[in-house]
């Protein structure tokens, strides 16, 4: 056998190894990289978003006892309330509002001056109830519009929380794993 060959046939391996191992440790040395740039993006979703962030706003917004939710609770006790007293208010004013057209109407076809029943106190009884009506209809706006209100400012804080959840992880990935976006 040719001993020139078999050196040759040597170093071809050895230079094969070598290079094999070069390679298997740079991807290796990359694995590694990428592992604590995976490891470090973690960290940051785990600290920034989640542990500052998010965190910091479900304590914010559950302080008190969870007091918006409270709040909306107990607007949406009292709408109830003025739902049911408007129900009432609206039969009775329908009912005055009949009892008064049918005075009238009996009025108009009676010929002589004298009426059965005082139809000014039938109009002054009809406006009170009426005027009722209004005042609960008025109020009951008012706790939608609070309760609207209340709800929006809860739902904006709840956004802007979401909003910085978002920009905190780009930038976290921008930073870890040197990704740019247009």
């Amino acid at each position: 056998m040719d001993t020139r060959v078999t050196t040759q046939s040597n170093e071809a391996s050895r230079s094969i190894y070598i290079n094999c191992a070069l390679l298997l440790n740079s991807l290796s040395d990359e694995n590694a990289e990428r592992c604590k740039k995976a490891q470090d993006f973690a960290q940051h979703i785990r600290k920034r978003i989640l542990a500052e962030n998010l965190e910091e706003h479900l304590k914010r917004s559950t302080e008190g006892g969870y007091a918006a939710q409270l709040e909306l609770m107990k607007i949406r006790e009292k709408i109830s309330t003025l739902k049911a007293s408007l129900q009432k208010c609206n039969a009775e004013t329908e009912e005055r509002t009949v009892r008064l057209a049918t005075q009238f109407n009996a009025d108009q076809t009676n010929v002589s001056l004298q009426t059965q029943r005082d139809f000014y106190k039938s109009q002054l009884s009809f406006l009170r109830k009426a005027y009722e009506q209004t005042r609960v209809q008025k109020r009951l706006g008012e706790l939608t519009f609070e309760y609207l209100r209340t709800a929006t400012d809860e739902e904006y804080r709840r956004a802007e929380a979401i909003k910085k959840a978002i920009t905190l992880y780009v930038e976290g990935l921008r930073t870890s794993c040197d990704v740019e976006f247009d």
